[in-house]
């Protein structure tokens, strides 16, 4: 993506309102006194507008009010300035202020509106937008607040027709292009954000929504790191832009860099301090530091204000469990789960949750059986352990034995639950291949700028063996989002056909952009061990392992096989026993560590272990061949 500034014109409202705009409010001549002695601080606020000071300006404003409080257009400057710093109410006031002064409010319908949108009051923000005697210098701008409201309605369709509507009614700027790049970012279509975003950067290059809006269609095709420069430039246009600072916030803390979000996230609280995602980004660290008081205190600060987003009740959870109050982390993780019903992570999170607070039935009923093989062996354990706590041993002996299976999940189409995914998904599982690879097929080629078609494609494709073809679809997908999901397929599929070279290269191009990701990491790992990297995999591998936890076992064998292949058998044979004391049923940590020991010269455990991996694997010549090396080396011995 180009997103290319360039040096124009700036169109910013005080340019418009400080000149032929202010004689047009419809107030009396005599009204309008242009001695009026509040010119000064509002030509003050119009310089401060221009370079997109709006705290600034709205000082300056205030100042013109107190000044002339009787003069209608400080008033509607005032209201305009307050809504671009979301301050609705502020805005709602001078407006009414302006209307008692003599102001027409057919010329203040589009700030009437917009107000109402800002305050929630979606019924009054359309009938101010969608009023018939809206001057016609200010309908464009309208249909904009309109397609704004509609959106935020979910009613897509007559967004999209509002967008379209303003369009064709003005010169379009920077603004509106911008708005127009949300609300297909929002619709998951990156190449028609991005193709937005590029049009209003071209308009007016110093934007700083426009540049914003650039950074987020960067970081959804090119990955974090990436993203960065534009923020920072957005930034530099426009230091205090609190939506600016909120993204710029969250990319730094996803990037691993938790001083600098901390930094810019106390920056958004000295800012407006009632603003919940800078307590939101602070809470994020003060948790992942194991500070859950601290970080329930700052989530307390949000005041309710996030209550319904994913991410606040994902982070609420984790605080409440690691505070040990297991029934509200199961509440959170509960809601979450209902809210997002394909999110079976959620669901597991809360079993997990309800298990250990001592209610294994409301585990149980939290996570049924396949959703837990679909949250891999994680969810499968917190299930066989509930089914135990109930006494139904059989379940729970048969549950533990898929959970120390990798990958006997099954596999699941993302966005099965409704829509063309689940129809293709269904044809699946008919056996209607061909229909399944039609229906995909017409939906990628509708929708070449949503990701998430090309993803389904490319799932239809890899499910029926055709892995060049996902590859393919999944390429155009990554051109559009390259999410972490997205890169495990390519490295998938990559490996499936042999081309491990393709694979280094999906993940070195991710990680490039994403060097803080645990999933590329992983896969990393485990390429350089393939490869005979060992001191390269021994290094991931212990990152990983002190990031995550000492809970995963195929993290702790593939670091046993890095550390025995780089000759440090001492080190490696902990590893392993480690790996093993966590999933002492898994054939391949079985395995691994009955190998480790062999290298390590313990040749008595390493029969005991390998027998125990030839009985669990009896179709594996290479165990059957470890075991004979360790037998081999006792004789000697």
């Amino acid at each position: 993506m180009n997103c290319r500034p360039e040096r124009r014109v700036l169109r910013r409202w005080a340019t418009a309102l400080c000149a032929a705009s202010l004689l047009a409010i419809g107030l009396p001549l005599a009204a309008q006194d242009e001695n009026s002695p509040a010119q000064n601080s509002l030509a003050a606020a119009e310089r401060f507008a221009a370079a997109q000071n709006d705290r600034a300006a709205r000082v300056e404003l205030l100042n013109a009010v107190q000044k002339d409080p009787d003069w209608a257009p400080a008033r509607v400057a005032l209201a305009e300035i307050s809504l671009r710093l979301a301050d609705p109410d502020s805005a709602d006031a001078a407006l009414r202020k302006a209307i008692d002064l003599g102001a027409s409010p057919a010329q203040l319908r589009h700030l009437l509106g917009e107000t109402y949108r800002q305050q929630r009051r979606y019924d009054e923000a359309l009938s101010q937008l969608e009023a018939a005697d809206i001057a016609p210098e200010h309908r464009a701008e309208a249909a904009r607040y309109a397609g704004r409201t509609y959106q935020d309605l979910g009613n897509a369709d007559s967004a999209r027709a509002a967008f379209d509507r303003a369009l064709a009614l003005g010169d379009p700027g920077a603004e509106l292009w911008t708005d127009i790049g949300r609300f297909r970012l929002a619709r998951r279509d990156i190449a028609g954000a991005a193709d937005a975003a590029e049009r209003a950067v071209a308009i007016d290059g110093r934007n700083a929504g426009a540049l914003g809006l650039c950074g987020e269609t960067v970081r959804a095709q090119f990955g974090l790191a990436a993203a960065l420069p534009w923020f920072e430039q957005g930034l530099r246009a426009s230091p205090d832009d609190i939506a600016l600072l909120e993204a710029y916030g969250a990319t730094l803390g996803d990037l691993g860099r938790h001083r600098e979000m901390l930094a810019v996230a106390r920056r958004i609280v000295a800012l407006q301090p009632g603003n919940p995602n800078g307590y939101f980004m602070q809470a994020v660290i003060a948790a992942r530091a194991h500070e859950f008081g601290l970080a329930k205190r700052l989530i307390g600060l949000t005041d309710g204000q996030m209550n319904t987003v994913p991410a606040m009740l994902l982070l609420s959870g984790s605080v409440e469990y690691g505070l040990e109050n297991d029934l509200l982390a199961a509440e959170y993780w509960g809601r979450l789960a209902e809210m997002q019903p394909l999110n079976r992570t959620a669901a597991a999170l809360a079993a997990r949750a309800l298990y250990r607070a001592g209610d294994a039935a409301g585990a149980a009923q939290m996570l049924p059986v396949d959703a837990a093989s679909d949250t891999g062996s994680y969810g499968e354990w917190v299930l066989a352990r509930s089914f135990e706590a109930l006494g139904n041993r059989d379940a729970a002996m048969a549950m533990l034995n898929r959970a120390q299976v990798p990958g006997s999940g099954a596999a699941v189409l993302p966005g099965s639950g409704a829509g063309p995914a689940a129809d293709v998904r269904a044809r699946i599982a008919a056996g209607d291949f061909a229909g399944a690879r039609s229906v995909a097929q017409t939906l990628a080629e509708r929708n070449p700028g949503v990701a998430d078609a090309q993803i389904l494609l490319g799932d239809v494709l890899a499910e029926q063996g055709d892995a060049r073809g996902a590859m393919a679809a999944y390429g155009r997908a990554a051109a559009l989002d390259f999410s972490p999901s997205l890169m495990q397929r390519m490295v998938a599929m990559a490996r499936a056909v042999g081309d491990e070279d393709a694979a280094l290269g999906v993940l070195v191009r991710f990680l490039q952009a994403n060097p803080a990701s645990l999933p590329a990491r992983r896969l990393l790992a485990e390429t350089y061990l393939a490869a005979g990297a060992n001191e390269a995999a021994a290094a991931l591998y212990r990152d990983l392992i002190a990031v995550i936890g000492p809970n995963d076992a195929m993290l702790h064998a593939g670091y046993a096989r890095a550390l025995s292949g780089a000759g440090r058998a001492d080190a490696a044979l902990d590893q392993a026993r480690r790996a093993y004391r966590v999933q002492p049923g898994n054939p391949e940590v079985v395995h691994i560590y009955g190998y480790v020991a062999l290298q390590a010269g313990e040749h008595e455990e390493a029969r005991e272990i390998l027998k125990k991996a030839v009985a669990m694997l009896p179709d594996n010549p290479l165990a059957r061949r470890h075991l004979t090396m360790a037998e081999a080396a006792l004789r000697k011995d």
